[in-house]
């Protein structure tokens, strides 16, 4: 979205409440055209950086002027046609699935006629000597309906319950042919990766050419910015000059609460906002953000921590009723339930993208935050190159277990699991020379202020600044990353309930905790309390740590950790489930042979990615189905959830189904 808009010359407002996001995307932006002057950070968490709309200003008119440089308008111009090409060949695609829905739809109601279950309206002639009048008078107008089926469209005709079998097959044949129109030769995949390299090439030049300004150009932005002061001291500046300014610095980065003072409140300023962690964020900071930009993007994930909200529901309910609002009906604006993204999702008819691909972890890391938290919807989509793993690790997740001692305390501190950790950095910096960043997460605050205490008299400071080591509580750390993150989950038998339910809580923590790391995440905690599961998602964890993990043999893969157990699930019965069948274009998650003709297609689903905003089974799913029944499939689906509550039962129903 940001490139998209900064080569068309519009403006972005980048705006997270967390700072750590902030500088991600700094550090990923400006990389874009590291020589050139076009983003602006309002503030930073350390306070050295500070500026406003007319610091950015006097920066423009103090900057010497070098030689003012254009780029290719040819390049931009081929840029624009691929994007269009691009996108016509998406609508095609998208098209061509909807033809297919339609040609599954028939072919199921076409086996069904051919069945000879189906019951016909139409009359059936010289089959009774007899008929009653209301008989006769009824095939009459059937028979003068049909006369006028003439001026009918095919697909009128087809869509009528009593279609006959002939205008079925007609119409069939006449999906397949529209359907073979609008398959394209555009290779969607290659015209992507090309128009990322078309932009990443065009993308510098272009703001080069917008940063600099003519003398004339500026000449005339230092005369409007000093009639607008005369006239109105008190201003940042006017709207033409923060338009101005604008076009020579597009992109704007800034923390919620900073924005206030630095960004001139002008209604439509940026083409667009983008708001990050927007599950952190509460309606109210967010309304004058959106005030000033045209367009809003919220980003965000539910699976990870919420915002605090800074009022209760009594205060939300009286704001509600003092306002004339009714509260059954505007429920989807409570500040005191609703964080912006919550808000977000509850627009009507506001266009909604899932993020797939998980650019960040390695496989094992997204195999269990996919299979605990997302339904199996992500992707891996890592540069493995980059992993950096610590010597003799594997990418992935482990565990270490650490038995309690004698030292636990109350106030939440686990002093055995710090020591261990301790231990392992001193062998990894020290002796093995580590490269990779570092990170030490834990649930509790004590537990961090612990660590902080003892590592710095154990490891030299100038080993820990070259890991770049960051020790935070989980909340602390969402939005940040480190290639190897060592997690301490402090609980034992011997920790407070209050502790254990903390935890116990929010099962968002442990998703948080160890999706920061990029190559492993290893954990060091007392293994018997967490497998006791008195906090089921540590327990899950733990499982999943220690579990065996035998590749399937071949080149088949799963999408999802729960596809990986339901397959092992059903070999231990004896069965021979085959991932990734291909069938007429589509993959199965499973395909299982039984005697004689029996073929069944098992899928793992997830209820958030399957199912609409009712709660009902999404009708790709249904019409998917159809299609793979009229080819003779029995589908079999299952949610996630039914798969965690009773494995056993589900793969007992496929095996009814086999025999």
């Amino acid at each position: 979205v940001t490139t998209s808009t900064l080569l068309n010359g519009g403006s972005v407002l980048f705006a997270s409440k967390n700072h750590q996001a902030l500088d991600a995307v700094m550090e990923r932006l400006s990389n874009l055209a590291s020589d050139v002057d076009y983003i602006v950070r309002t503030y930073d968490r350390s306070g050295d950086i500070d500026v406003s709309f007319r610091d950015v200003l006097d920066g423009i008119a103090q900057k010497p002027q070098g030689i003012l440089q254009d780029y290719d308008p040819k390049l931009k111009s081929k840029l624009s046609s691929m994007a269009t090409a691009r996108s016509n060949a998406l609508l095609r695609s998208q098209k061509c699935e909807e033809i297919e829905c339609a040609i599954g739809d028939l072919l199921y109601r076409i086996k069904f006629r051919e069945s000879g279950k189906f019951q016909s309206a139409e009359p059936v002639q010289n089959t009774k000597p007899r008929q009653s009048f209301l008989k006769r008078v009824f095939a009459l107008v059937l028979f003068f309906r049909r006369q006028n089926e003439n001026d009918q469209d095919l697909a009128e005709k087809a869509a009528a319950l009593d279609a006959p079998l002939s205008v079925l097959n007609e119409q069939l044949a006449a999906l397949r042919a529209a359907k073979k129109e609008q398959q394209s030769d555009v290779d969607i995949l290659k015209l992507t990766d090309e128009i990322s390299e078309l932009s990443e090439h065009l993308l510098p030049p272009v703001l080069k050419a917008q940063a600099d300004l003519s003398d004339e150009a500026l000449k005339d932005l230092l005369e409007e910015n000093d009639a607008n002061i005369i006239l109105d001291s008190r201003s940042q500046v006017s709207g033409n000059v923060a338009q101005k300014i604008l076009k020579s610095r597009p992109l704007w980065l800034s923390s919620v609460q900073a924005a206030s003072k630095r960004i001139p409140l002008i209604p439509g300023l940026f083409d667009v906002l983008v708001i990050d962690e927007a599950t952190q964020c509460d309606l109210a900071s967010a309304i004058p953000l959106m005030f000033r930009a045209k367009k809003v993007v919220i980003v965000g994930d539910d699976k990870q921590l919420k915002f605090i909200p800074n009022i209760g529901k009594a205060q939300d309910l009286n704001f509600m009723r003092l306002n004339n609002l009714e509260p059954t009906k505007a429920a989807r604006f409570s500040q005191s339930s609703l964080s912006l993204f919550d808000a977000a999702l509850r627009v009507p008819n506001a266009q909604k993208t899932l993020l797939r691909n998980q650019y960040r972890s390695a496989p094992g890391i997204v195999d269990y935050i996919n299979s605990q938290f997302y339904g199996g919807a992500l992707n891996v989509a890592v540069d493995y190159n980059s992993l950096k793993c610590p010597p003799n690790q594997k990418p992935g997740i482990a565990w270490t277990d650490v038995k309690p001692n004698l030292e636990m305390r109350n106030d939440h501190v686990n002093t055995a699991e710090i020591h261990a950790i301790i231990a392992h950095l001193k062998t990894l910096l020290v002796d093995q020379n580590y490269e990779g960043s570092v990170g030490f997460v834990a649930p509790f605050r004590a537990q961090v202020l612990e660590f902080e205490t003892k590592i710095v008299k154990s490891i030299p400071a100038v080993l820990l600044a070259k890991a770049k080591l960051k020790a935070g509580t989980v909340d602390s750390f969402q939005g940040d990353e480190r290639d190897l993150v060592l997690f301490s989950p402090t609980l034992t038998n011997n920790s407070t309930s209050s502790a254990v339910n903390f935890v116990r809580k929010d099962f968002r923590r442990l998703n948080v905790a160890i999706s920061r790391a990029k190559a492993v995440a290893h954990v060091f905690g007392d293994l018997d309390y967490a497998k006791s599961n008195v906090v089921r998602s540590l327990g899950k964890l733990a499982e999943f740590a220690t579990r065996s993990r035998t590749r399937v043999k071949g080149e088949n893969v799963f999408d999802s950790e729960w596809e990986r157990q339901v397959y092992y699930a059903l070999k231990k019965r004896g069965l021979d489930p085959i991932p990734q069948y291909e069938v007429a274009g589509r993959r199965l998650d499973f395909a299982l042979f039984g005697l004689g003709d029996i073929k069944i297609n098992v899928e793992v689903d997830g209820r958030r990615w399957h199912t609409d905003i009712d709660g009902n089974r999404k009708v790709s799913d249904i019409w998917r189905n159809r299609q793979l029944e009229a080819l003779g499939w029995k589908v079999m689906r299952f949610w996630v959830d039914e798969l965690d509550k009773d494995m056993e039962r589900c793969v007992d129903l496929i095996e009814q189904q086999l025999t």
